[in-house]
């Protein structure tokens, strides 16, 4: 299953809407890597939530080694009935 990530900036230039995908089961590893300040933190925290709706019974743990401030979305779990819960 693919899991539509971002809209493709080049694409949306010309007014069309076609997203970045990553299928998990192709490729079950990612690394998210860039300078201070380039959003990889609000990425993560995007890439963890559309997992939890797009995977079925999904649970996402994360080790915050830093020791962050923003953890609103750092364990999140998708029951069956199609709800999300959050945990912290």
């Amino acid at each position: 299953m693919e899991i539509p990530i971002l809209c493709d900036s080049f694409y949306l230039a010309y007014g069309i809407e076609r997203y970045v995908t990553w299928c998990p089961s192709k490729a079950p590893h990612a690394i998210i890597c860039g300078a201070t300040g380039s959003g990889k933190t609000y990425f993560t925290q995007l890439l963890l939530g559309k997992m939890a709706l797009y995977i079925e019974n999904c649970e996402i743990a994360v080790c915050d080694f830093k020791n962050d401030d923003d953890k609103s979305s750092v364990c999140v779990r998708r029951s069956k009935r199609n709800h999300l819960k959050t945990r912290l």
